[in-house]
């Protein structure tokens, strides 16, 4: 595969997670509308957004997203590798096993 090849098989197994909050579908419990949103950005260190601590407005859209959302401070990835980490984050299988 080559870069441009990499890039569209991530977007599409990124695409079922971004389609999945426009539908407006009630909640199981009843209430509102529970949306998700991931953000999966390579080689970007957390210091660098306001959300994590870093001063200035490097990330004015990302910090105010996060001053409403679940915010994680603490993760760990399957792979250091980028493509077989998001493989790995869609499908719930490890990288030996999707490969």
């Amino acid at each position: 595969m080559d870069r441009i090849e990499l890039r569209e098989a991530v977007a599409l197994l990124a695409l079922p997670i971004a389609l999945s909050g426009c539908a407006p579908e009630p909640a199981l419990d009843g209430g509102g509308v529970e949306n998700v949103l991931l953000i999966s950005i390579d080689t970007l260190r957390a210091d660098r957004l306001g959300a994590y601590g870093a001063e200035g407005p490097a990330s004015p859209h990302i910090d105010r997203l996060a001053q409403r959302s679940a915010v994680f401070h603490h993760a760990v990835s399957s792979n250091p590798i980028t493509l077989p980490a998001h493989a790995t984050l869609m499908t719930g299988t490890r990288p030996t096993q999707h490969g």
